[in-house]
């Protein structure tokens, strides 16, 4: 035990020639915990992308080990846990009630484990890498805890990275009439401790409340915001050709249909193959703090090939029929959701949304900008006044190119032979 300890403390000492200690915290989406690596858990017929990341990353999951150089972490999704369904439901529509899982509660346990491992010593002093991975809802935690950590971390100078897949907050208007940047309390503008922030969106999600946020970022923050083909779960691992496994119904004009049954298809397995190359090479990356990944969850077959087997899934997933992407826009993710369509209308040069819009003419994705919203007010044709300002997504984000995005990875990840590493599970 003494020689364990003289180890650790000779190691602490030398740590920061090699950058300081690295923490990836993965935050899973709305519904989802770290069990949907499963897919039978999942219903993706895959791995979901966020539990398959933290189930394959080799850092320590104990932030009480010394000796440890990288740690990792995940928080299950909102309104997750209770052990009743009720309960559970009610808090992934309404995430700020008390007394469930919702932003308070994910975001206090990740805090309190990282700051139990500062006070504890067990971070040492100095640089620290943070990553933090998170789909949908999760994304919107990643820059929830990004601003609350800013300067907050005693004896630590954050590097904090930011890899958001389709980061929706889902805001319920009748919640925070004001809008959802309001409700967002300032995390739609994040710090200058975000070194990079990577945002990867998905291109045919047309359900209502489904609309992401591309944050407002630092000078001095590297980013790259890419489009991905698929529905909202679709980049997240799901091959169901309607791109949702959560209660999918027919498009919300087919008053007279049924459920359909799923049918899944093996050509959408490359668009998660393209989410989860994006993460593992950036989190692999010198800048990520030169993360490992088990043998068998790696994203490629032949590591001497990444670049074609990169650029071929993109090309499935741009081969893939028009119509069914199109069938995809249709259909809405639950019962009780509509195809956002019948929720926004043009105010002069711009798009707001609101519940009870009477018509819209837009037919393309919208998101969130942070630090853009409109004032507050009450507009025809709408009648709440909570408008939310919405920008459209194709102009805010470029759909990935087969040719350049591999090329844009590889600039952001600065990867080399040498700090890729490869390590068996044993």
């Amino acid at each position: 035990m003494v020689m364990l300890r003289v180890i650790c403390f000779l190691f602490l000492l030398v740590l920061p020639v090699y950058g300081g200690k690295v923490v990836n915290v993965y935050f899973c989406g709305t519904a989802m915990t770290s069990q949907w690596s499963d897919p039978n858990v999942s219903g993706f017929a895959s791995p979901e992308l966020i539990a398959e990341l933290y189930k394959n990353d080799m850092a320590d999951p104990n932030l009480a080990n010394p000796c440890s150089t990288h740690y990792k972490l995940i928080v299950d999704g909102i309104g997750t846990g209770s052990n009743y369904s009720i309960i559970d439901l009610f808090g992934q529509g309404f995430p700020d009630t008390d007394s469930i899982r919702g932003w308070k509660e994910c975001l206090e346990e990740s805090k309190s484990c990282l700051s139990e491992a500062v006070s504890s010593g067990v971070l040492g002093e100095g640089r620290l890498t943070l990553n933090l991975v998170g789909f949908s809802r999760g994304g919107i935690l990643c820059m929830m805890l990004a601003r609350d950590l800013d300067g907050k971390l005693r004896y630590l100078e954050l590097d904090v990275n930011i890899l958001a897949y389709d980061p929706v907050p889902g805001i319920n208007p009748l919640q925070w009439p004001e809008g959802t940047i309001t409700a967002l309390r300032g995390a739609d503008v994040l710090p200058d401790s975000v070194r990079m922030y990577v945002g990867v969106y998905a291109s045919d999600e047309r359900s209502y409340q489904f609309e992401p946020l591309v944050p407002k970022l630092s000078s001095g923050t590297e980013k790259w915001l890419v489009r991905l083909r698929g529905a909202h779960e679709t980049i997240a691992g799901n091959m169901q050709a309607d791109g949702h496994c959560i209660s999918s119904i027919p498009p919300d004009y087919n008053i007279g249909g049924y459920l359909k049954g799923e049918v899944f298809e093996n050509e959408l397995g490359s668009i998660s193959t393209i989410s989860k190359a994006i993460g593992q090479e950036l989190l692999c990356s010198a800048g990520w703090g030169q993360n490992t990944f088990t043998s068998e969850g790696l994203w490629y077959n032949d590591r001497e090939n990444r670049e074609e087997e990169f650029r071929r899934a993109v090309g499935i997933m741009t081969a893939y029929p028009e119509e069914k992407y199109e069938e995809m826009q249709r259909t809405v993710v639950a019962v009780g959701w509509s195809s956002y369509n019948w929720y926004y209308y043009r105010c002069e040069n711009e798009y707001v949304s609101e519940p009870y819009a009477l018509w819209s003419d837009k037919y393309g994705r919208f998101c969130y900008a942070g630090g853009r919203r409109s004032e507050a007010g009450f507009k025809l044709p709408a009648l709440p006044a909570n408008h939310n300002l919405v920008f459209e997504l194709e102009d805010e984000v470029m759909l990935i190119d087969r040719e350049e995005g591999w090329n844009k990875l590889r600039q952001l990840a600065e990867l080399s032979m040498e700090n890729h590493k490869i390590i068996d599970r044993k």
